[in-house]
C-alpha cells in the first residue's frame, strides 16, 4: 500500500491571478502515484477490456494488461465471450504468451486441434473474471 506521504509534491498548481493551471509531471510519471491510483481508483471499479467485435469469431482471443493484471479476452467455441487472468492460480505462470489469435479458414484444416488445446489452456479453475 502506498501512503499519501510518499507523494510529496503538490500535483496541481492553480493561480487564479495569473490564470494558470499546471499539473506536476510526477502525476504522469511517478510509480508511487500510479500505485496509489491503482489501489484507490482502478481496482475498485469496472475497467474496459475490449469490445466483443475485437474477438468476432469462435476461438479468437486477445491478451491485455489492465491495471497491472494480465488478462485473456476470448470467445469460446460456442461463441460466448469470457475474460480470464492470464496466470496459473497454482504457480502464477503465464498461460498464454501469444498477443492475439484469429483462426483463419485457410489454416483450419491443418490446425484443427489447436483451438481446443488453446481453450483448455485459457480456462483456469480460478481467476475467472465477470464480464458485464
Amino acid at each position: 500500500m502506498v501512503d499519501a506521504d510518499d507523494v510529496v509534491a503538490p500535483m496541481i498548481a492553480e493561480d487564479w491571478d495569473r490564470l494558470t493551471f499546471r499539473v506536476n509531471r510526477d502525476a504522469y510519471r511517478s510509480e508511487a502515484v500510479f500505485a496509489r491510483e491503482r489501489e484507490q481508483i482502478w481496482l475498485r471499479t469496472w475497467l474496459y477490456l475490449g469490445h466483443e467485435t475485437e474477438i468476432a469469431n469462435p476461438n479468437d482471443f486477445k491478451v491485455r494488461t489492465i491495471a497491472g493484471r494480465p488478462l485473456i479476452f476470448c470467445r469460446d467455441t460456442a461463441g460466448e465471450v469470457h475474460a480470464f487472468l492470464n496466470s496459473c492460480p497454482h504457480r502464477g505462470t503465464v498461460l498464454c504468451r501469444e498477443a492475439e489469435a484469429r483462426p483463419s479458414s485457410s489454416s483450419a484444416s491443418t490446425t484443427r486441434d489447436v483451438p481446443q488445446q488453446r481453450q483448455r489452456r485459457v480456462h483456469p479453475r480460478r481467476g475467472r473474471l465477470r464480464i458485464q
